[in-house]
């Protein structure tokens, strides 16, 4: 619903995404992540993308605050970055699911 509101601000995908705030079922994923890989376990991305992807998402919905002082085109090019970018997360996240059910 977040991605169809022109008065999306990036703060709001953030906390969504657990990257600020700490309401997010994901608030502290990163400290979650670590300790998973602490195993080694294999079959996964590497912990270091998965991280970068997060903080990519993270920057690029951040931006989208600042974006829509370029005007609508300058924040739904941001905004799709960040939709994009949070799309790269996802895929993450479902391997890592997929990986959570088999172990």
């Amino acid at each position: 619903d977040l991605w169809e509101r022109v008065d999306c601000e990036g703060d709001d995908i953030r906390r969504v995404a657990g990257t600020v705030g700490t309401v997010s079922p994901l608030f502290r994923i990163k400290e979650a992540l670590i300790e998973l890989y602490s195993d080694d376990p294999p079959n996964l991305p590497e912990l270091e993308d998965v991280l970068v992807h997060i903080s990519q998402m993270d920057f690029l919905a951040y931006s989208t605050i600042f974006a829509m002082n370029g005007g609508p085109d300058n924040f739904k090019k941001y905004h799709g970055q960040t939709s994009d970018a949070l799309d790269v997360c996802l895929k993450d996240f479902h391997i890592l699911a997929k990986a959570a059910k088999i172990g």
